[in-house]
């Protein structure tokens, strides 16, 4: 975040505390003039359309518990029920709120900082509410979820769990079992009563030892999103939860901006980034290879007419390069000549855009182009059955991230990691039970691993990670951390449970200069790891027996 969108948020979020108090006096009139007839329709809309626009603006200009207090005024006005002393409790505490906004320090930028190397990927942790009165079972799961990152409160009894819900925010979602000793359907019904209240967005799952029709559309009428029954598949859960808690946000396009003209390229910068998008200025084309290799863009706009480079000459050596030969450039130019227009589009040109380009014509068309571009990627470079890079593509990834390294003389790490004996998985579970195994390490990777990390099915039942900024030392505490997790995880097919463990191999440059090179020393090294008794972590020794 730059420092002239830093100032001008933090003067829109000063401009936001000034105004609490005269926000909190017209709901304050609002729901007075409600007075004992609580179901006044003006004053009660004009109440809850102030609580409405508080609730969105506290969270977005940086306090969340006073946008959590606005919104559950504003359901209990849009429900029509309760008790006027409900509502004075509620209001009291949106005032509690305001005043710790007003009066408290002022919150924290929202920029993240990169992840130093060696630590996980920076992904929300979200609050999972586990309500079963079965204590082993529940601790058990509770464990086992909060291996992929999940922080997950067991909860023994729906009066616990009621509880729990007057004193802290709603969860990002709930389990909850079907039976408890209130009766049968107790969860259901209870989950149903919630929909008003405290849990009225929060997405549930209903788990139990039941799969009747009655139980599960029990479970549709209280609002639940999904239905497991017991013993739950860990891997089915775990995708049900990442769907219904929402997963990352997607990456924004990046955009490789190369025109001689600083001013121009900082323009153009600047109204990509306003559309969301992360861009790269460069004036020196003849520096674009070495920026696409620390920038991997998702398109590139450049002017055609440059001194030393021209465009079209800039595009057909891009060309050359397989890593980058479908890359999607657009040329940008005043260059009215339709010949030469022709043999820039020749050259590998995507689209030509005429200077002057308006805002939105910009933005659409780089936006149009680089979408296309990141999904024919994915179907190319990633593997269907785990979404992490393909093989192919995983290697062209090791010799450009050399590269950099190189340049850069920063460390660089590769990781080699195999499932022990995981034909003994296919061969006692079935092959749908060993593709839940794969695709359960998978997202363990993408959880525990960095953002800048890349990460790989190498092939079978082989996986493959690239550490940039990290030395072998430090990604082998990183990995050691990983293997323990992943054996703790337990796997289902059916009724039996069982675990699987991975033995990994590490290389690193320096002292590896070349990308063949670095990884017949990780495979090495994974081979030793596999003679030494599996499920264990080895660094490349020069002694290492060849794969």
């Amino acid at each position: 975040m730059n420092s002239a969108l830093e100032a001008a948020l933090a003067a829109l979020r000063q401009r936001f505390i000034d105004e609490l108090p005269t926000r909190l006096d017209g709901m304050h009139q609002a729901l007075a003039a409600m007075g004992a007839a609580a179901h006044d329709g003006p004053a009660r809309l004009a109440a809850r359309r102030a609580a409405h626009s508080l609730a969105g603006a506290g969270g977005t200009f940086g306090f969340p518990a006073l946008g959590a207090a606005a919104r559950s005024l504003e359901l209990f006005l849009d429900a029509e029920a309760g008790t006027p002393a409900e509502l004075a409790t509620l209001f009291a505490a949106l005032e509690t709120e305001a005043t710790r906004a007003v009066s408290g320090p002022p919150p924290a930028s929202s920029a993240a900082p990169a992840a130093p190397a060696g630590e996980k990927r920076q992904r929300p942790t979200r609050s999972i509410s586990l309500v079963d009165d079965d204590q082993s079972f529940g601790a058990h799961l509770a464990v086992q979820i909060g291996r992929f990152g999940y922080d997950v409160t067991h909860y023994p009894s729906l009066e616990a769990f009621l509880a729990a819900l007057e004193d802290t925010p709603p969860p990002d979602a709930v389990i909850m079992d079907l039976s408890f000793p209130e009766g049968d359907l107790a969860g259901a019904e209870a989950l149903l009563a919630q929909r008003l209240g405290r849990l009225a967005e929060t997405p549930a799952v209903m788990i139990s030892s039941r799969g009747d029709f009655a139980a599960r559309l029990a479970a549709v009428r209280a609002g639940a999103r999904a239905f497991v029954t017991k013993p739950p598949d860990l891997g089915v859960l775990i995708n049900t939860l990442d769907g219904l808690t929402g997963d990352e946000p997607p990456q924004p396009y990046r955009i490789l901006v190369v025109d001689d003209d600083a001013l121009l390229a900082e323009h153009y910068c600047r109204l990509l980034e306003a559309d969301g998008m992360e861009t790269m200025a460069l004036g020196d084309p003849t520096r674009a290879l070495e920026a696409a290799a620390d920038f991997n863009p998702d398109l590139l706009l450049t002017d055609l007419d440059m001194p030393g480079c021209s465009g079209i000459e800039l595009a057909a050596v891009i060309r050359q390069l397989e890593a980058w030969v479908s890359l999607p450039i657009v040329f940008l130019s005043a260059e009215t000549d339709l010949d030469r227009r022709a043999l820039a589009m020749q050259h590998g040109g995507d689209d030509f855009l005429s200077k002057p380009v308006t805002a939105q014509g910009l933005i659409a068309s780089v936006r149009q182009r680089a979408q296309r571009h990141r999904v024919l990627r994915t179907h190319m470079e990633h593997d269907g059955l785990t979404g992490l890079l393909n093989h192919s593509a995983l290697k062209e990834r090791l010799v450009l991230e050399l590269a950099r390294a190189e340049r850069l003389a920063s460390p660089l790490a590769l990781v080699m990691i195999d499932l022990d004996h995981f034909k003994q998985v296919n061969d006692s579970h079935g092959h749908a039970a060993g593709d839940r195994v794969l695709r359960a390490l998978a997202r363990l990777l993408r959880d525990r691993l960095r953002r800048t990390d890349i990460i790989g099915r190498y092939g079978g039942e082989e996986f493959g990670a690239l550490l940039p900024d990290t030395d072998a030392a430090t990604a082998a505490q990183v990995v050691e951390k990983l293997r323990a997790a992943f054996a703790a995880i337990e796997h289902g097919a059916g009724e039996q449970r069982f675990r699987v463990t991975l033995s990994a191999g590490i290389a690193a440059s320096p002292p590896i200069k070349d990308s063949e090179t670095l990884a017949a020393a990780a495979d090495a090294a994974l081979y030793r790891s596999k003679l030494d008794g599996r499920n264990r972590v080895s660094l490349h020794q020069e002694a290492d027996p060849p794969d």
